[in-house]
């Protein structure tokens, strides 16, 4: 069976479940899911201190898990899910590697791009080839309001009665 090497978002079953850990020992649930048509790629859950609880809300939300952690992977097995999968370079290898696992039929919202506009047009400047833009000198200050017109006086006053 063929793997997933191109980026996008699939519908998969899990064919197994199991729990492993990284290489800095990192415990993790290893998901190997398969596409319709025979592809498959494994999705990785972590369970570090910092994403331990993230990452049991994303398996009880997706797959319904319950009770014991020994269990979640009988429980996983054969359920429907969605992948999206991203396409990385690492030490000059290319690799295909999921990066969301959500319910069937969840679009995810779109990202927030907190990045300031300077920033923005820089990245779409560079992605189509135009030099960044830099700054060379501070922005110039505003103009000073204009002073309010002073009228003269005058010297006629209609209500003198003569």
């Amino acid at each position: 069976m063929p793997k997933i090497e191109q980026a996008g978002k699939y519908e998969l079953t899990a064919k197994q479940a199991s729990w492993t850990e990284s290489n800095k020992g990192t415990p993790c649930l290893a998901i190997y899911g398969e596409t319709d048509d025979g592809k498959h790629i494994t999705a990785y859950v972590y369970f570090s201190d910092a994403s331990a609880k993230r990452s049991i809300e994303m398996l009880s939300t997706v797959f319904g898990v319950t009770g014991d952690a020994a269990d979640w992977a009988g429980q996983i097995e054969g359920q429907r899910f969605s992948a999206t999968v991203e396409v990385e370079e690492y030490d000059g290898k290319t690799s295909a590697k999921v990066k969301w696992v959500n319910k069937l039929g969840y679009t995810p919202p779109p990202l927030r791009d907190t990045r300031s506009t300077f920033t923005r047009i820089n990245a779409l400047a560079m992605a189509i080839g135009i030099k960044p833009i830099t700054v060379t000198r501070p922005a110039p200050n505003p103009p000073s309001a204009p002073k309010p017109v002073q009228q003269a006086h005058d010297p006629v006053d209609d209500d003198v009665p003569f």
